[in-house]
């Protein structure tokens, strides 16, 4: 496995750790980009063997990969706002009319960014790849979360594995 290297995907990364930071304690997003070199089913399990190893900053913890399933772009955008929307983003700080039209917002550059990543790659490439794309949702479990919305989609020759968490606390 090994990490690609995409401006825009590390740009996301910097994006959804700013969010993570206005969802408030215990939320925890990022993306990485990976090439590809391996069916998702294998790639996912990589990832996750590594995860569960810890490093110099996060202890050790068991990962498990449970398996993958589709998620439609509908469906994939409610899940990033029931995670993203909390916090200095939550009921009771914005307007509801106010936290549609940041979660739009919001939605819309998350988007971006992986249509920007597939063009860097290929011109011709797919603008919108969670759209017009396969996604895949991973069932990923380790005990120190509450619940998390892990996704990986692959855009040309990159796998985009892009998770956001809420941690036990």
């Amino acid at each position: 496995m090994q990490e690609a290297l995409n401006p825009y995907i590390h740009e996301l990364n910097g994006y959804l750790l700013c969010l993570s930071r206005l969802a408030g304690r215990g939320y925890s997003f990022g993306a990485h980009a990976y090439v590809v070199d391996a069916d998702v089913d294998s790639f996912v399990s990589e990832v996750v063997a590594t995860w569960s190893k810890g490093d110099e900053y996060i202890p050790a913890s068991e990962f498990r990969y449970v398996g993958k399933s589709i998620i439609e772009y509908g469906e994939l955008q409610s899940e990033i706002t029931r995670y993203v929307m909390h916090g200095l983003l939550g009921p009771g700080k914005l307007s509801e009319a106010g936290r549609s039209a940041v979660a739009g917002v919001i939605l819309e550059d998350i988007i971006e960014y992986y249509g920007l990543a597939s063009t860097s790659i290929n011109p011709e490439g797919v603008f919108h790849p969670p759209i017009k794309r396969t996604v895949h949702r991973l069932d990923i479990k380790n005990e120190n979360y509450e619940s998390c919305l892990f996704f990986v989609l692959q855009i040309e020759d990159i796998y985009v594995l892009t998770g956001l968490c809420k941690k036990k606390i």
